[in-house]
């Protein structure tokens, strides 16, 4: 968001973005059941998002990891993600990790950086971003 100086850095959830799972158009009729929308970590390319995040609670609901997985999000863990990661970040890594040698550890931090270059070390991924790609490796 901008003033009539300069732009001001807001997060997705300040702007009020929330990402509906399963039902592609519309909340499910059923989360408000639970606990209401959670706070998801997201970390993509471009960096470190914190989104609100509305799971279906129908009856047929798949878990929660399953619904990331179907919206292109990879879990950190499979019960009760709190940080996923997008296939795209996953991939991108990937490329960097074969052709440059780029390891977990500096790709992580310049995300990180991406995010907030001021206080790189308030942001913590890597660590789940390790469990994952060890867990990939596998």
């Amino acid at each position: 968001m901008g003033s009539k100086t300069h732009f001001q850095k807001k997060h997705l959830i300040d702007l009020g973005l929330q990402v509906s799972m399963r039902h592609s158009t519309s909340f499910c009729s059923h989360y408000l059941e639970g606990r209401g929308p959670q706070i998801l970590t997201i970390m993509d390319i471009t960096g470190v998002h914190d989104i609100s995040v509305v799971w279906c609670r129908c009856a047929d609901a798949e878990s929660h990891a399953e619904q990331l997985l179907a919206c292109g999000f990879f879990p950190a863990t499979v019960s009760k993600p709190r940080t996923a990661f997008t296939f795209w970040t996953l991939k991108f890594f990937q490329m960097l990790n074969h052709v440059a040698r780029t390891t977990p550890w500096d790709f992580t931090g310049t995300i990180r950086r991406l995010s907030d270059n001021i206080d790189p070390t308030a942001i913590s991924v890597c660590d789940s971003f390790l469990i994952i790609w060890k867990r990939k490796r596998i």
